[in-house]
C-alpha cells in the first residue's frame, strides 16, 4: 500500500512591532498547524524575504480586540 505524503503546513510570517500581540498571534497559528516566522518590523521581514525563504501568507499591523467594536 503506497504511503500518503502529508502536505508542508503552511508558512506563515507575523510583522507585528508589538511584542505581546506578534507573541499571542503565533502561539495561536502554531497550535493550529502552521510554521510561523515573526518579524518585528518590515525592515526585518523584508531582509527575511529577500534571502529567498518561503512564505504563503503575511500578517501585517496585527489587531487584537476583544469586542467588534474596539
Amino acid at each position: 500500500m503506497a504511503s500518503r505524503l502529508k502536505p508542508a503546513p503552511m508558512q506563515v510570517m507575523i510583522v507585528e512591532a508589538e511584542v505581546a500581540t506578534r507573541t499571542i498571534v503565533a502561539h495561536k497559528l502554531r497550535q493550529a498547524g502552521f510554521c510561523v516566522v515573526e518579524a518585528a518590523s518590515a525592515h526585518e521581514a523584508s531582509t527575511y524575504l529577500n534571502a529567498g525563504r518561503p512564505v504563503d501568507l503575511i500578517f501585517k499591523g496585527v489587531m487584537l480586540g476583544s469586542s467588534a467594536e474596539n
